[in-house]
């Protein structure tokens, strides 16, 4: 695991690529099938749960650096709830100008605070929103990580079948399902963050061919049998197999590739915001078919300077102090 910390930013700026290139294919589509490639766009919400995975993963790490809740959640609101504020607000604004000819300050309250999402399914921002009760709920994930390896994974059993029994009980849960179903890969990455280093998984040959073989199979055919919920759920295996894969790729790649994708790394929840908020927009005026492949080009780019101006008023307003409070 400390190859992919080390290289933990570029494969966040390779995860968000194939995320807005996932996005834009579902609507413009790929005109020529490539082998493996455009099956491999056509799967790219499965870039989140490596995402999930290593923000477990590192907040274990920060956890057992310093265990200052305070800290925690303070860190957490900056790199986070800030940055979605600065983004949503407008965003939200517009929205329920735009789209509803009533009641428009209530439907803006409801998408910005994420009810619109966790009681009616709007997907909007759903990954903020999602992870934001992650974070919240860490330090106790991280409490249950302490009583032992054994106690963990029965929690972990526990929270599979809640979620199963919440899926075919509770018709409330099919809005949120597609955030609930990612919590048990968060958990993992947890896990494994505590125990990382037994799991240096770069030296066990056995075992990267077994797991980047099933992480294969499962990225190219379970989700043509398979979807939604338990596609989600599947979508958990082939995290190790992509994490090898891309640490992997990463060191055997000149420093300045490195380094153009540690730096969309570095704005990956930025550049998800700015790219959602704009696909949106563009969707609502159907402006997207006009354009055709080049979307391909634009909305990474159009996301990626949308992106930096969110950082650097992030970063003004903590470094005012504005957020202390």
């Amino acid at each position: 695991m400390d190859l992919v910390l080390k290289y933990r930013n570029s494969i966040y700026g390779f995860l968000i690529l194939w995320i807005v290139f996932f996005h834009i294919e579902r609507v413009i589509g790929i005109p020529v099938s490539i082998l493996i490639v455009t099956p491999f766009i056509q799967r790219g919400n499965a870039a989140v749960d490596v995402f999930l995975f290593l923000s477990g993963f590192c907040l274990c790490l920060s956890l057992f650096k310093n265990s200052s809740l305070k800290r925690f959640y303070t860190k957490r609101f900056n790199r986070v709830v800030l940055s979605y504020l600065i983004i949503a607000i407008p965003f939200f604004f517009w929205k329920s100008i735009e789209e509803f000819s009533s009641m428009r300050l209530a439907h803006f309250f409801f998408d910005l605070s994420g009810l619109s999402f966790w009681l009616d399914g709007c997907q909007n921002a759903w990954f903020v929103h999602a992870i934001i009760v992650f974070y919240i709920i860490t330090p106790l994930l991280y409490k249950i990580v302490q009583n032992g390896f054994m106690f963990s994974f029965l929690c972990l059993g526990v929270l599979y079948s809640l979620i199963f029994g919440a899926y075919y009980l509770s018709p409330a849960y099919q809005f949120s399902s597609i955030a609930w179903t990612r919590l048990p890969i968060f958990f993992i990455g947890i896990i494994m963050g505590y125990y990382y280093p037994h799991f240096d998984f770069h030296s066990r040959k056995c075992f990267v061919g077994l797991s980047v073989l099933l992480g294969i199979v499962l990225i190219l055919f379970v989700p043509s049998s398979l979807k939604g919920f338990y596609s989600w759920l599947l979508y958990a295996f082939i995290v190790i197999p992509l994490l090898w894969v891309l640490s992997s790729t990463f060191k055997r790649l000149p420093e300045f590739v490195n380094s153009v994708f540690s730096s969309l790394g570095k704005m990956s929840l930025e550049i998800y915001l700015c790219h959602i908020m704009i696909w949106h927009i563009i969707r609502f005026y159907k402006l997207e078919m006009s354009v055709g492949m080049w979307m391909y080009l634009l909305l990474p780019v159009i996301s990626y300077i949308c992106s930096i101006m969110v950082v650097n008023i992030s970063n003004r307003l903590v470094n005012k102090n504005i957020t202390k409070v």
